[in-house]
């Protein structure tokens, strides 16, 4: 499990959401908070079903906050001009990760940008090492059309996504641009002369307070929020949930499983064959820590 979450192998994973039954998946993204309702498909387990960023950031939550669920908010209070509190937030806590479970999950998202992971293929944010001056969980994910990458620790919270609206193709050089954005800024990294559009959400996982939003490159040229109205395909970077559940019903961060081309024949003949970023296999088994990354 270990090494599938440093490569972040599509193999394992698929393998992993099938050991433990399609349903399972689903489950536990509601425990996290995600709202959207998802089909318990062989592909769930790559990030096949389309989702809100908010909704979403609100799952993520619960990992960077050990377990805890706290729902993402606008609007911490209001007052009238004379400094009579017209509304304030409550707050509305639940535990409901186990604490262990998840601490292992954020520290297998450190082997990310961890050089001790470089094997048949690196992992995945390996080029930014030198510039993560803490530590943080992080995970990447690519789609045909989009790219994604989150990052947390318990103070703060950071998703961002990159892709087309009309589900065009969109160029590999954003998937280190987003990348580069947890370390410089949207507006460094994105140019508006493209048809390609940047997004992103920073929150406060320990309240659920909303920090800061940017729902597209350039507001006089499109007023469309990408992260309070659109769903995308959010890629591997469902997989720290998948082996949540997995460390939930006794794997382990050493389970193997081999990683090698392969479908997936189920009962109704229907096949299923999943790939690898740039159909590059180990050929060998992997552990889930690995594959993660």
């Amino acid at each position: 499990m270990a090494a599938a979450l440093a490569y972040s192998d599509n193999i394992y994973a698929v393998k992993t959401h099938l050991f433990l039954g399609e349903e399972q998946l689903v489950k536990t993204m509601k425990m996290a908070g995600l709202k959207e309702k998802l089909n318990p498909v062989p592909s769930l387990a790559l990030g096949s079903q389309e989702l809100n960023m908010l909704d979403y950031a609100n799952s993520y939550i619960t990992l960077a906050n050990y377990g805890t669920t706290n729902e993402t908010y606008f609007i911490e209070r209001v007052e009238d001009v004379n400094g009579n509190l017209l509304y304030k937030h409550k707050k509305n806590s639940k535990e409901v990760f186990n604490k262990d479970s998840v601490f292992i999950i954020n520290e297998m998202m450190t082997n990310t940008y961890n050089p001790a992971f470089i094997d048949y293929l690196n992992p995945t944010i390996i080029y930014l090492n030198s510039k993560i001056s803490r530590k943080y969980a992080i995970k990447s994910g690519t789609t045909d059309n989009d790219y994604w990458i989150v990052g947390y620790n318990p103070d703060a919270l950071m998703m961002v996504w990159a892709g087309n609206d009309m589900n065009k193709n969109v160029n590999s050089v954003y998937s280190k641009k987003i990348k580069n954005i947890r370390c410089d800024s949207i507006k460094e990294n994105g140019s508006n002369e493209d048809d390609v559009q940047l997004a992103g959400i920073l929150v406060n996982p320990k309240t659920g307070g909303v920090l800061a939003l940017a729902g597209g490159k350039n507001y006089a040229r499109s007023q469309y929020n990408r992260v309070t109205q659109s769903k995308r395909q959010v890629g591997s970077t469902i997989k720290p949930f998948l082996y949540y559940s997995a460390l939930e019903n006794n794997m382990t961060e050493s389970s193997r499983f081999y990683s090698s081309k392969v479908s997936f024949v189920f009962g109704n003949k229907e096949t299923y064959t999943p790939n690898n970023y740039s159909n590059l296999y180990a050929n060998k088994e992997i552990t889930m820590a690995a594959a993660l990354a």
